[in-house]
């Protein structure tokens, strides 16, 4: 006789509460099927049978308390089994759900556990386990991710192959792009190291067809691995009918009704337009600028954020002339001064003006263009007209009219989803990731929260808590930071000292022509530990990547400094940065004070 002991369920969990048994005394059961219901602060978690056999005697009932290690069943070893496989078994109790407000995740059955329950004439009748809404680079990842934990997983999303915005209308071609900016920028300030090439010929059908067929590369890529990983792709919209059904109108006409056990909502983000402002071909969002359909003569930038930036700048190296409004004092909010204003002698020389503290009023189609009309700080009013306007003042998220009002889920007064550190919302059966949780609307968070919401489904013990998320401007010349940035230290009262390194002590930025680079780390000024993280040069969206590993490790000034980089290379900056914390970086003589 098996005296069956409540097992270990997770990291640090001494104990739960029985929440349900889906057995009784006599029972024929087999190995790994749910004998009952654990609910622990962290999760609500079935505990499976250690062994075929029948159950004799059951030492719990609902609502005790129970130890780990604890004895909670006699279960005698291999009787029964036999028949086991013929006779169904009796099917679990229903989940408890968990409150809104502290909503926890429950596991779902793997496909290993599955198949035995198929075996004793158990099933599921649900279509799939998991079920992720929108193929962008969070869902895509969450997709994948389940699936490779072994969970059965349906993917939802209009495109023809997994990508989202970010490969089809956004990341991806806007890099495409930039890089062809840059190749242009690099050839025409070639002759200052004794270097002049021809004025380029632009063939723009050919730049557009190049760009396309990255994103096409890129998303076939996706499709391939979804296929390899057997997730069921669906093309199509799916709105919820309620907490565990969805309808999907397919793209090919027909509609699909899908029930799921957990689903991941990953519907993304759309870039915001003013509703007063006229429906016209001349005044285009992110997406239509990255169509790229011609090089107009003139347009006006609404919006002095990374989005815009980035695509300003793309087509004032191709020959536009660009003027940029921001209502704010400073272009790229959320990053120090000193990192911007590199940047902006730089925008300053290939754009034909930068206004700030500046609002457009109104706007009005000509027949030549689109009449703009401004307001600065002062109240002064002014007016001028534009063949294009592209218009980049962020984005919202993509929360309405997908049927979120027939489930628990609970959305904020901005349209973001409400959800918890597993990223579980108000509704036990649902979880959600990337811009429709919140800011920053980045791909590389979305990534991670999928891969949490994944393993939170599969009943990992996981959470997105990350110390940093790096934020990248792939201009010319980049702006990355990640951790704090000074402007966060003043504004929160905390203690820090700053160490930077200017790139014109740099010899490899020297070799390079780029020596309007910085460098600057910030540290904790009592433990030297690395709090923050800022670069503006040449490749500073690839060199983050060192401030985010040292800010999620606490490393110090001495461990940074203490790590041989390698000569020369842009990387020293990082190094001598550290160095010059105390006050002996060897290219430049900055002693401590």
């Amino acid at each position: 006789m098996l005296e069956f002991k409540l097992p270990e369920v997770g990291e640090n969990i001494t104990s739960g509460t029985v929440v349900s048994l889906a057995v009784k005394p006599g029972d024929t059961v087999t190995k790994g099927q749910d004998l009952l219901e654990l609910e622990t602060d962290k999760a609500s978690l079935p505990v499976p049978s250690p062994c075929d056999g029948v159950i004799k005697e059951i030492l719990v009932k609902a609502g005790d308390e129970v130890q780990i290690g604890a004895v909670i069943m006699h279960i005698e070893e291999g009787a029964g089994s036999e028949s086991s496989s013929e006779a169904p078994q009796e099917k679990s109790e229903p989940k408890k759900e968990a409150a809104p407000s502290t909503p926890e995740p429950s596991p779902v059955t793997s496909n290993q556990q599955s198949a035995q329950n198929s075996n004793t004439g158990e099933t599921t009748d649900k279509d799939t386990q998991v079920v992720v809404i929108g193929g962008g680079p969070g869902g895509y990842t969450a997709a994948f991710h389940a699936a490779d934990l072994g969970l059965t997983t349906t993917l939802v999303e209009l495109d023809a192959n997994p990508g989202g915005v970010c490969l089809y209308r956004g990341c991806i071609p806007s890099k495409a792009l930039l890089h062809a900016a840059k190749i242009m920028n690099d050839a025409k300030e070639a002759k200052d190291i004794g270097l002049e090439f021809a004025a380029p010929k632009i063939n723009l059908d050919q730049l557009r067809n190049w760009k396309n067929s990255v994103v096409d590369q890129l998303t076939g890529g996706l499709g391939q691995l979804s296929k390899k990983r057997k997730v069921n792709f669906i093309q199509g919209r799916a709105t919820f009918l309620d907490s565990n059904t969805l309808s999907i109108d397919m793209t090919d006409g027909r509609q699909q009704t899908l029930t799921f056990e957990k689903a991941i909502l990953a519907t993304g983000s759309r870039p915001i337009m003013i509703p007063s402002w006229p429906k016209s071909d001349r005044i285009i969002d992110s997406t239509g600028a990255l169509e790229i359909k011609d090089i107009p003569k003139s347009m006006l930038l609404v919006g002095g954020g990374v989005i815009g930036l980035e695509l300003g700048t793309v087509y004032a190296e191709l020959g536009c002339k660009l003027d940029v409004v921001e209502m704010l004092p400073t272009l790229i909010t959320g990053a120090d001064r000193d990192i911007v204003s590199v940047l902006e002698k730089k925008l300053k020389r290939i754009l034909e003006s930068i206004m700030l503290e500046t609002k457009v009023t109104a706007m009005e189609e000509k027949p030549n263009g689109i009449l703009v009309k401004f307001e600065d700080k002062n109240g002064k009013t002014f007016e001028k007209e534009y063949e294009k306007v592209l218009v980049a003042i962020g984005r919202r998220p993509n929360s309405e009219n997908i049927g979120l009002e027939n489930t628990k889920v609970t959305v904020n007064e901005r349209g973001f989803v409400d959800v918890n550190a597993q990223q579980l919302t108000s509704d036990p059966s649902i979880y959600a990731i990337g811009d429709i949780v919140g800011q920053p609307m980045l791909a590389h968070k979305a990534s991670h929260e999928g891969i949490v919401a994944a393993g939170a489904i599969a009943g990992h013990k996981v959470a997105f808590e990350p110390k940093t998320i790096p934020a990248v401007v792939y201009t010319d010349p980049e702006i990355a930071w990640c951790g704090l940035t000074e402007i966060e230290a003043k504004d929160k009262g905390i203690e820090y000292h700053v160490a930077k390194f200017p790139w014109g002590a740099s010899g490899r930025a020297i070799t390079m022509a780029r020596t309007d680079g910085l460098t600057k780390i910030l540290f904790d000024p009592k433990t030297e530990i690395i709090i923050g993280m800022s670069i503006v040069g040449p490749g500073a969206g690839e060199l983050i990547a060192e401030g985010v590993l040292a800010v999620e490790m606490a490393a110090t000034a001495t461990d940074l400094k203490m790590s041989i980089h390698p000569h020369p290379t842009l990387t020293e900056t990082i190094m001598e940065s550290a160095e010059s914390f105390f006050g002996h970086a060897t290219h430049i003589y900055r002693p401590k004070k």
